[in-house]
């Protein structure tokens, strides 16, 4: 993420992105260590379980970009818009 949005001088863009993809991941870990099979192939969640998933995710998603964003210290840079923020996600794993 440093390297694909050069966020070597914009600490807050870093950590909007960490943000983020921490949250992703911590949501996907609770959907692995549920089960001692190969989570959404072999076992799928209830559906409560996976509707507040994807509520979480969609929250803190939406927190980066919100008028909240500024008053929690993230970066509301348009190249980690509304748009662009899976982008921010992925940028992470390189």
């Amino acid at each position: 993420m440093l390297h694909v949005f050069n966020c070597w001088h914009n600490p807050a863009l870093f950590h909007t992105g960490w943000f983020v993809e921490s949250l992703f991941t911590q949501t996907l870990i609770i959907h692995v260590i549920r089960t001692n099979k190969i989570p959404f192939i072999q076992s799928w969640a209830s559906w409560p379980l996976i509707l507040t998933s994807i509520i979480i995710v969609a929250a803190g998603a939406w927190l980066t970009v919100s008028p909240l964003a500024t008053t929690l210290g993230s970066s509301r840079s348009r190249r980690c818009s509304g748009c662009t923020w899976p982008s921010c996600c992925w940028a992470t794993r390189c």
